[in-house]
């Protein structure tokens, strides 16, 4: 399929990606060429999946017509732009099927720390709607209930022994007020997130010692394991850092790395930077 005929497919989710990179490092390891074995996990694809079926239909086609493996994946639009040049690299090299299963490893990783992050964010705010639900029973039923009873047996709450009810009506109401308003930023936050706007929350959020150590965790975790990948699949230690800083969000690390490439630039090797 021609690219001016192609049309765009979404992004691949990391357990499509992790599940496609095992099945076509197990087929490529068991002897089937990878254009085999892209045709078969197309024929297995329900087209109820409409991202990864057209995905494996555009590859098909492309792989079908003697397109190499990584510009068949670059063509979808679906895969991450170093997926493509690992995959690149180790056709280049000889190290498909492991590179494969590296890519496998990594992306069910991804996963495990996306769902770890999505449960850190649902499970407070779980507890903050219980907490508003709480607090609007209480001033829509309990304290009314209150008001009647004192009224009726003082004459008039404000002037009796029972004027604390006041301050924990007014309390309630305010904490009411803030509960709604982190509840909304969170929500706020979580829709940027999935639009898109991930630096705006990320630079939000980093403002936290806690978080900022988090973000700067996972940006290491991926940069040392795209290094790593990048080394195992055969690229040279600049390529790899150069195409390994693609996956870092973080802008303390990326400074770093920057650094690192403009001295092995000059001359310097990798454990010198």
């Amino acid at each position: 399929m021609s690219s001016e005929n192609r049309i765009e497919m979404g992004k691949l989710t990391y357990t499509e990606l992790s599940s496609f990179f095992e099945n076509m490092g197990m087929m490529v390891k068991s002897g089937i060429s990878v254009s085999e074995a892209v045709s078969l996990l197309k024929e297995e694809t329900p087209e109820s999946e409409s991202v990864l079926f057209g995905t494996l239909d555009h590859m098909s086609d492309d792989l079908s017509m003697g397109y190499p493996f990584g510009d068949a994946m670059k063509g979808t639009g679906a895969f991450p732009d170093y997926a493509i040049d690992m995959i690149g690299t180790s056709e280049y090299t000889g190290r498909l099927e492991t590179t494969l299963f590296h890519l496998s490893g990594y992306y069910r990783k991804e996963n495990s720390m996306k769902n770890t992050l999505t449960a850190a964010v649902r499970y407070p705010v779980i507890l903050l709607f219980m907490v508003i639900a709480v607090l609007i029973v209480m001033l829509a039923l309990v304290f009314p209930a209150f008001y009647g009873v004192y009224n009726n047996l003082t004459g008039s709450l404000t002037s009796s022994a029972y004027g604390y009810i006041n301050v924990s009506f007014t309390l309630c109401k305010v904490l009411l007020v803030i509960m709604i308003i982190i509840v909304a930023l969170l929500l706020g936050g979580v829709a940027m997130w999935k639009k898109g706007n991930k630096e705006t929350v990320r630079s939000t959020l980093s403002r936290s010692a806690s978080f900022r150590r988090i973000f700067d965790s996972m940006d290491l975790y991926r940069f040392t394991s795209c290094f790593d990948m990048f080394l195992s699949s055969g690229e040279h230690q600049d390529e790899a850092l150069k195409k390994s800083m693609v996956v870092v969000e973080g802008a303390a690390l990326k400074e770093k790395l920057l650094r690192c490439v403009e001295k092995m630039d000059s001359g310097m090797s990798f454990s010198q930077t």
